[in-house]
């Protein structure tokens, strides 16, 4: 784990390359950037250490080194010693039990501090302030030291914290707790003492520092930030998780309590370019929207970046490709770097996973057959096909939800969720290897090789598969050292977050909704099969079917079956349609009503949706119609815009809308709309639509249980975070915490409406048969 000292130029220090050395470590440490940065590689079983060179100021030839043990993450510079000949550096630790502070370079000058408090379970600061004559220790002291004309002088904000005063050369070690501004050589300020016997001893101490203060430079300051507990401050008791998930249109991050409730969210938009069948994206972007998210979810909600105990993230199965520096290389014809993603519902490579599934590869069977263009082995042949040099130029393709977690860690683990369901990885090849409490990464032994030889990819097998994943994890399983320094700082575009938050392994964004909702009941049930009963609908831009199990089951044109790829040590089966959401913004927008309803549910302030619900519903009774769907009647739509995902698997499917007529009305719109929703736990933006949801309820016939929160991929993706922070043994534990029950949703009893809907079906059925026979007879005679 690395530890990365950043140097701030001043009159004392010039830079790391001059003034400071690297003194243990065995080649861990190194001097960087033209000496603005040292970094020290550390683990659990080694140290690292630097010592300064410089004595300018310092008495008697001293010089002064740090040596910090056990697990480090890194130091960044900051500023605010307001004295120019003053140095100061910011350390964020991860988990420390001992720091040692050697003067005049021997070692029977040595302090070695222990920590009084257990600390991985909070947050604290750290500091290391030193001279010739002492070596300070503290916790909790925010301040800085420095010479005036008033003699010494300790700035520091007001706080109720913990603070250890330990002195070279003696044996009086003091503990103080209490606030305090401005403290002189000369003046005790008010103080409340951990040990009231030890206010006598802080008096002396000053007194000491008064005396030597003529020889006393302006000192080089340490402070270091580190997950300790913090049992003075009542926020840092609190466990919170985020979760966060980027989807076609925009990033969105939300914050949730130990209960599983909802404390704030907020989003941002993305930039997507569509040029026919080619969907593109920006890494780079999506980073800015994430980050942008989670400033506005933490200031909306007030919560601090110390409260955050772990983080999930879950994304669209899109992917995303990476030179070896990590830069955006191309998957656009336009040649623009920025355009580094192929969106999950990009059809470009219809071709290419024809080609693929001519193969008849045994790894089809565990997904339904045949792949889908949506999936990755087709657009990285297209990709092979026709950009042979980002093809060259990549270094890594992953999935969306994995480069979001790999640029918040640095951890290449792969999620068994993305490489089971889109890259044809067999996550069955570690049943009898792992379990999900014992496994972190495992190495990927699940890539079947002969199936990336057989469709002309067999370059991605090499380095052990390095391109597309050499480990992988269950999802939630902690990547890494958590949030890298880099990605927490809260400027230039990151996060605002504290180093070294537990980040968990991914899931795809309609997944994590699975998650979020899946053990949301009215009455919790104690049996465990009792999951494999059950349907969870994922309703946004797209749909998807989801229903796990503990056999593998086999369903021609349905995704799957897929070993841990939600839910650990089960299978999943997974159906859907490529376009729901989409679909419904599709017919809506482009109606000729489309402007008017618009202008009007704005100036209403509402939401099309449901003003179009309010207008079927009046329409239903002035017509006197016996249940709102009868109001399609002569209205069909089968909604293969987009192809379809399930149970065909037909990408070249098109849409049909049966019954137009010239009625450019809203009335005409509304009917169009209902008839388009054709369609059970369920959830997802479109689950906030009731009549989409009572539509659902009676056709299926069963009850829909809606979760009692709204945003259930984003819970989804923060019990990722929670099960990381190992706040919970296990996802299935995590999500009977976090998962609580709302409405319900009935079908009606009424037997005409079952009646009116099974027509509706055949009807459905009908328009399918009939476009295949019509595409043949086309095909024939252009043949």
């Amino acid at each position: 784990m690395p530890l990365i000292v950043g140097c701030l130029v001043t009159a004392f220090v010039n830079n790391f390359d001059n003034d400071f050395d690297i003194t243990l470590g065995d080649g861990r440490g190194k001097i960087i950037n033209n000496g603005e940065v040292l970094t020290l590689s550390l683990d659990k079983a080694s140290g690292s250490g630097f010592q300064s060179t410089k004595e300018r100021a310092i008495k008697n030839n001293s010089s002064i080194s740090g040596l910090i043990q056990q697990w480090v993450s890194i130091l960044t510079p900051s500023s605010g010693i307001p004295n120019a000949s003053s140095s100061l550096w910011m350390v964020h630790l991860l988990e420390s039990s001992k720091t040692d502070l050697f003067s005049q370079g021997k070692g029977n000058k040595e302090q070695q501090f222990y920590l009084w408090f257990d600390p991985t379970t909070g947050f604290h600061t750290y500091s290391i302030l030193w001279n010739t004559q002492r070596i300070i220790f503290s916790v909790d002291v925010c301040g800085m030291l420095m010479t005036g004309p008033q003699g010494l002088v300790w700035l520091r904000p007001i706080g109720p914290k913990l603070l250890s005063l330990p002195l070279i050369g003696t044996s009086m070690p003091m503990l103080v707790c209490g606030p305090m501004e401005l403290l002189l050589a000369n003046q005790v300020p008010h103080l409340l003492l951990h040990q009231p016997t030890m206010r006598g001893s802080l008096k002396r101490w000053i007194q000491q520092i008064n005396k030597g203060c003529d020889g006393i430079s302006s000192p080089l300051f340490l402070e270091m930030a580190a997950a300790i507990s913090s049992s003075s401050s009542p926020t840092s008791r609190r466990s919170i998780f985020l979760g966060i998930d980027v989807g076609t249109g925009s990033a969105r991050a939300g914050l949730f309590d130990e209960q599983g409730k909802l404390l704030g969210s907020a989003s941002s938009p993305i930039q997507i370019w569509k040029e026919g069948d080619c969907i593109e994206q920006s890494s780079t972007d999506i980073w800015h929207a994430v980050c942008s998210a989670v400033k506005s979810t933490c200031s909306h909600a007030k919560v601090e970046g110390e409260e955050v105990k772990g983080i999930g993230f879950a994304a669209t199965c899109s992917l995303v490709a990476v030179d070896a520096d990590d830069s955006p290389v191309t998957v656009s014809w336009s040649g623009d770097s920025r355009r580094n993603i192929i969106v999950w519902m990009d059809h470009r490579a219809v071709k290419q996973a024809e080609k693929i599934n001519s193969r008849n590869s045994p790894v089809l069977q565990y997904c339904g057959g045949s792949v889908s263009p949506e999936m990755q082995p087709p657009k990285l042949l297209w990709v092979k096909e026709n950009l042979q040099e980002s093809w060259s130029m990549a270094f890594r393709w992953m999935d969306l939800s994995d480069w979001l977690s790999y640029r918040a860690t640095g951890d290449d683990t792969r999620s068994l969720c993305t490489t089971v369901c889109k890259w044809t990885y067999l996550g069955h090849a570690h049943m009898q290897q792992m379990n999900e409490r014992d496994s972190r990464d495992m190495e990927a032994c699940g890539w079947d090789d002969d199936f990336w030889e057989e469709i002309d990819l067999g370059d991605l097998v090499e380095g052990h598969h390095a391109k597309i994943g050499r480990s992988v994890a269950f999802p939630g399983h902690a990547l890494g050292s958590g949030l890298t320094p880099t990605a927490a700082k809260a400027r230039n575009f990151e996060l605002g977050l504290v180093a070294g938050t537990p980040v968990g392994t991914s899931l795809i964004d309609a997944h994590a909704g699975g998650v979020g909702v899946m053990e949301s009941l009215p009455e919790k049930e104690d049996d465990n099969e009792a999951i494999c009963r059950r349907m969870v609908l994922v309703c946004g831009t797209s749909t998807c079917h989801m229903a796990v199990s503990r056999d593998k089951l086999f369903i021609p044109g349905v995704w799957g079956p897929f070993w841990s790829a939600m839910i650990p040590e089960y299978w999943l089966t997974e159906g859907g349609q490529s376009a729901t959401g989409a679909l419904l913004d599709y017919i809506i927008e482009n109606h000729v009503a489309s402007p008017q309803l618009a202008n009007r549910a704005a100036s209403q302030k509402t939401s099309v949706f449901l003003l179009l619900n309010m207008m079927l519903e009046s329409m239903m009774h002035e017509m006197q119609c016996p249940f709102i769907s009868a109001l399609t009647e002569d209205t069909h739509v089968l909604p293969d815009f987009h192809g379809n995902r399930s149970p065909v698997a037909d990408p070249k499917a098109k849409g049909v809308v049966f019954g137009l007529t010239l009625d450019p009305s809203e009335q005409q719109l509304a009917r169009l709309y209902l008839a388009t929703i054709d369609t059970l736990l369920a959830c997802g933006g479109l689950s906030k639509n009731l009549l989409f949801i009572q539509e659902h309820a009676d056709i299926i016939g069963c009850p829909i249980i809606l979760p009692r929160e709204s945003e259930s991929v984003l819970l989804g993706a923060a019990i990722l975070g929670a099960v990381s922070a190992k706040k919970y043994t296990c996802l299935n534990e995590a999500m009977k915490a976090l998962n609580a029950a709302g409405q319900v949703i009935h079908p009606s009893t009424d037997p005409r409406v079952k009646k009116y809907h099974d027509a509706k079906y055949r009807i459905f059925r009908e328009l399918y048969e009939q476009q295949l026979s019509q595409r043949s007879i086309m095909a024939q005679a252009l043949a």
